[in-house]
């Protein structure tokens, strides 16, 4: 028998510009997905910018309610219950000691977000966005959050106010409210994009690789 263990699986309503601008173009009222094992809902797991003023700088980051919530106090979400095999939820536990630490090179691919957007996937080694991160932790190919929805919905459980389900102190220590500063921002932001790229393109050019040497063998 296969040992498993619960997974909550968070879908939000999140209040950046980039957030909106994502609600606008997918005409769908949920645009983040973080995950957790902790039963308490107090601190959630996804990839995702790690400070509030330069949303291009993105990796693996840890996610408190604040942090979620943003200035506006409080934002509206849907809560998933879902068994996992115990080997996924140790894969998970072994990547969160890596949360909010760029050197991890656990990075946000910008790529696969525009490619979800038009209804394909762009996947890469060690890159992920908030739904592809999902997906792997449940084993699962989805290129929108509303079809994961879907295929969750039997396991809903909890749907409202992020604040009338977990109550916790307000507070703006969470490092993600640290301003970065534009200069900073900008700096760290073209380095993390120029990463992706070469990534991407040496990610390509592996696959390209693999599958000519595929076709000449046989």
């Amino acid at each position: 028998m296969i040992r498993t263990r619960t997974l909550f699986v968070l879908v939000s309503q999140t209040n950046t510009g980039i957030a909106k601008l994502i609600r606008g173009v997918s005409g769908y009222p949920y645009n983040h997905v973080s995950v957790t094992l902790d039963s308490s809902l107090s601190r959630w797991y996804s990839f995702a910018r790690y400070v509030q003023d330069a949303p291009l700088y993105g990796g693996l980051v840890s996610e408190s309610v604040q942090r979620l919530c943003g200035p506006e106090g409080d934002i509206q979400v849907r809560v998933y219950r879902v068994e996992i095999p115990e080997q996924k939820a140790l894969e998970l536990e072994q990547l969160l000691p890596l949360a909010d630490k760029p050197a991890s090179g656990l990075i946000y691919n910008h790529f696969d977000a525009v490619a979800n957007a038009l209804g394909f996937r762009l996947p890469l080694p060690r890159c992920h966005t908030c739904l592809s991160f999902a997906c792997e932790i449940l084993d699962r190919q989805h290129v929108s959050i509303e079809s994961l929805c879907a295929e969750l919905e039997s396991r809903l459980f909890y749907e409202g106010s992020l604040r009338q389900l977990v109550s916790v102190p307000d507070s703006r220590e969470d490092p993600y409210f640290v301003p970065m500063g534009m200069i900073s921002g900008s700096v760290k932001s073209i380095a993390h994009l120029g990463l992706l790229s070469g990534r991407t393109m040496s990610h390509g050019a592996l696959m390209y690789l693999r599958t000519h040497f595929r076709r000449t063998v046989h």
